[in-house]
């Protein structure tokens, strides 16, 4: 796998864990498009030192490319997930879901009070190296709108720190990878990410 993904992976995850409350007790990621179980292993390891229940939400898109199909759409990256959970001692549940239907799940968690302690993380990578062709633009923008919304909305979850959205734009890299210094590339970044958020 190539740095730049093994980068975006690892900033996500250390975000994701830092985040976390302490008095959380189950970790929810709504994972954007999941393309393999190369992220969540060692998100999986911390969490199981941490004494927190793991979820994993991957969204399933009505948009999607006829291109090769994803390898999460094989039952065996669930497979992998969940043993790699089970030889750290944790019970994962993997589960992927339409965008309208997490909404109304997660609406409806916080009608019941429910949601409780639970932290969510909203994950977007996109267009990284090794994820081959990315989701269109339109995808990206709706993704991060609907986390947005509902981690403002979310009253019922922890309190101040309701959750967090993690973000990696591989078409990012692309277009500023002829800029003459770190320091236009930095500053390309932060408009980028700034405009985006």
């Amino acid at each position: 796998m190539f740095p730049y993904s093994r980068f975006a992976h690892f900033a996500a995850n250390s975000a994701i864990l830092e985040a976390i409350p302490e008095n959380a007790d189950a970790l929810h990621i709504i994972d954007f498009d999941i393309g393999g179980e190369v992220q969540w292993p060692p998100t999986i390891e911390a969490i199981s030192q941490q004494h927190r229940t793991p979820r994993i939400t991957s969204i399933r898109w009505e948009e999607e490319d006829n291109s090769a199909p994803s390898p999460w759409r094989s039952e065996e990256v669930r497979r992998q997930l969940c043993h790699h959970a089970r030889c750290s001692n944790l019970k994962l549940k993997v589960d992927e879901i339409g965008m309208e239907e997490l909404v109304a799940e997660l609406k409806k968690a916080k009608k019941r009070g429910g949601g409780g302690r639970e932290f969510l993380a909203f994950n977007c990578m996109t267009a990284l190296p090794h994820m081959g062709k990315g989701k269109s633009r339109k995808l990206v923008r709706e993704i991060l709108t609907v986390a947005k919304g509902l981690l403002a909305n979310s009253g019922n979850y922890i309190s101040r720190n309701r959750g967090i959205i993690t973000f990696g734009d591989g078409d990012a890299c692309e277009k500023l990878k002829n800029c003459p210094g770190f320091g236009a590339v930095f500053d390309g970044y932060l408009g980028h990410y700034r405009a985006i958020l």
